[in-house]
């Protein structure tokens, strides 16, 4: 519902946006696929890989401190 909004009061994106967040949460989607529907249970993601995404999510909230200061 929010691509209503847009499309009736366009706005510009911070160049950070497109070059820092975009990247990550491209990544991250993609991690996700390919460990929600890789080679062994077909739609679960195990401990080791939701360690491994919260682990990301940590690192990307240290990106982004670190970019804000």
């Amino acid at each position: 519902m929010l691509g209503i909004p847009g499309l009736i009061a366009p706005h510009a994106l911070d160049p950070e946006v497109l070059t820092r967040d975009f990247p990550f949460m491209i990544g991250f989607t993609l991690a996700m696929f390919i460990m929600a529907f890789g080679f062994k249970e077909s739609g679960r993601i195990n401990r080791f890989e939701g360690a491994l995404l919260v682990m990301g999510y940590i690192g990307y909230m240290v990106v982004l401190y670190n970019s804000a200061t």
